[in-house]
């Protein structure tokens, strides 16, 4: 009798052990069509996010270009027939209202900028990618509006005492230098040839859409912002802009200082 149970706890045993495992198998099958679902679920709602970030910064850019055209028109009645231009649809500062619909105009820019990015990441691969075009301009973004924190929590000089650190010159110059790169890579997509001729018509085409985009830039670079604006809204343009506009073209399809 004592064999006999001897031989059964021999032989279950193992039938056991092979129970057990499979059991553990199909709790990791599970658990990992679980992730999956999960996984799934956060890149669909990531791609709503962008898909609806993507229309909200083509409807902002939409409207800038025409409020520019409107306030292009109204300038120019203004000069040729200035006694039969109702008060009314003047605004009070008429440089103000420019400069924010070039800023709305500018998020067309963003868009072309993303197209760039998207252009270049095939080559980079999507790791490097987010690196390149998300991460570091973040960090820039960061460090561009609490230098102080940034400087004390990491150990760094300052930025007004030693603004040619080789860290202080990345967050100055590297977002400026990737939205030029990625707006000649799109220029190269669209209006050049395989032979390197310039298309005409694409070419006046990408100028007028990223002209407004260039005039911030150029505005901000170049601060000539500080004729025109004054105080903590020159300090708050001036940190968020082109950081900004770099993070959005991530959104809308893969940047500001």
């Amino acid at each position: 009798m004592v064999y006999v149970r001897s031989v059964v706890k021999f032989y279950s045993s193992p039938l056991q052990s092979r129970a057990m495992a499979k059991k553990v198998k199909a709790a990791v099958k599970a658990a990992k069509a679980e992730i999956k679902r999960d996984v799934k679920k956060v890149k669909q709602a990531k791609k709503s996010y962008d898909e609806f970030m993507g229309k909200v910064t083509l409807v902002v850019g939409v409207l800038g270009f025409v409020a520019l055209a409107g306030l292009g028109a109204l300038w120019l009645w203004r000069r040729l027939h200035p006694a039969t231009v109702p008060g009314i649809i003047v605004p009070r500062d008429f440089i103000g209202a420019l400069i924010i619909a070039v800023f709305c105009a500018s998020f067309i820019g963003s868009i072309v900028v993303g197209k760039g990015q998207a252009l270049m990441a095939k080559r980079t691969g999507r790791k490097l990618a987010l690196v390149l075009f998300f991460v570091l301009p973040v960090v820039c973004l960061i460090a561009t509006i609490f230098p102080s924190w940034t400087a004390r929590t990491f150990g760094l000089p300052p930025m007004d005492a030693n603004p040619l650190y080789p860290f202080w010159l990345m967050v100055r110059w590297y977002p400026p230098v990737l939205v030029a790169i990625s707006l000649l890579t799109v220029f190269r997509d669209e209006a050049q040839s395989s032979r390197g001729d310039i298309r005409r018509k694409p070419a006046l085409k990408f100028a007028l859409i990223v002209a407004p985009y260039i005039a911030i830039m150029v505005f901000q670079e170049l601060s000539l912002k500080s004729e025109l604006l004054g105080g903590a809204l020159n300090s708050t343009l001036g940190a968020i802009g082109i950081n900004t506009q770099l993070i959005l073209a991530v959104m809308t399809g893969s940047r500001f200082q």
